[in-house]
């Protein structure tokens, strides 16, 4: 609870560069000519961590794996408030999740495989190296398009399937981050 506590009155103390941050992000996400490098790069400089929720504390970008070593590169790893780690996959935010197969049914496109074919990899990868205890079991996020690219409801039947596997929109991230000022301002913690 403590954590909590001061995570809640430093944001409440920094509420102001939150809402900068966002309204930066805003402006990013739905500029047609944004990528993928360029959301990363904002990203990276700006460690708007806590668009992905109140566990997270940290956020490092660009991390090798295997330490020491390069075999592959997480997009990002979150710190979580009792110190493991999840991760990122990033991909741009103009990308289109499904394209519809015949009346009924829809498929992944190839951005969105090939970003859960990435994450599937780090996972095991992080499942079987043992030596790693932060990166025990972690979540992985993959972060693509935004409202107009994607089927919310196939979305989420997709989302459905996968196990520590959740599929966001750019929206989504902002969305949060929006809820999660608008709640900051409701907290009396002593």
């Amino acid at each position: 609870m403590n954590i909590f506590k001061k995570k809640v009155h430093l944001m409440k103390a920094n509420k102001k560069t939150f809402e900068d941050i966002l309204k930066s992000f805003k402006q990013l996400i739905e500029n047609p000519e944004s990528s993928e490098t360029k959301i990363h790069k904002f990203i990276h400089e700006k460690k708007p961590y806590w668009l992905f929720g109140l566990e997270y504390i940290n956020l490092a970008s660009k991390v090798p794996f295997p330490p020491n070593k390069k075999d592959y590169e997480f997009d990002l790893m979150l710190q979580r408030y009792d110190n493991f780690f999840d991760l990122v996959e990033l991909k741009g935010p103009n990308e289109k999740l499904f394209q519809q197969k015949t009346k009924n049914r829809y498929q992944p496109r190839q951005k969105l495989s090939q970003a859960l074919g990435q994450v599937f990899k780090y996972i095991h990868i992080c499942d079987t190296t043992p030596s790693i205890k932060d990166l025990l079991k972690p979540k992985a996020f993959i972060v693509i398009g935004n409202e107009n690219t994607d089927d919310a409801d196939e979305r989420r039947i997709f989302s459905s399937f996968l196990n520590n596997v959740e599929v966001l929109t750019y929206t989504d991230l902002l969305a949060r981050g929006t809820k999660l000022l608008e709640y900051i301002d409701t907290l009396n913690v002593e």
